[in-house]
């Protein structure tokens, strides 16, 4: 964000940048946070990353898990390792079949 900002502002652009909704949140003890956490082995955090789940917990509590590393997430740099892709099969079959 803060290049495109200052993109906005060399070339003389106003940017408004407007959310469209504040990032879900689930109480730290929710079942479903509690379940991911011990699948995933880390505590969970809530970002604003601009995904639709702020949208869709409106109809159901939801999370927010990918590979890679959050620090480059939804940005022009975006990538993951590759053995973070594959991991991520293994891991998204867990959290499949535990908590469907």
């Amino acid at each position: 964000m803060k290049e495109i900002r200052d993109s906005a502002t060399a070339h003389g652009v106003e940017l408004t940048i407007k959310m469209e909704a504040p990032p879900p949140k689930l109480d730290e003890g929710h079942y479903l946070v509690k379940a991911t956490e011990r699948i995933l082995g880390c505590c969970a955090s809530v970002s604003g990353l601009g995904t639709e789940a702020s949208e869709c917990s409106k109809l159901a509590p939801c999370l927010i898990y990918g590979p890679g590393h959050i620090s480059c997430a939804h940005m022009p740099t975006e990538y993951i390792e590759e053995e973070q892709f594959y991991n991520s099969i293994e891991t998204f079959r867990n959290l499949a079949l535990h908590l469907v």
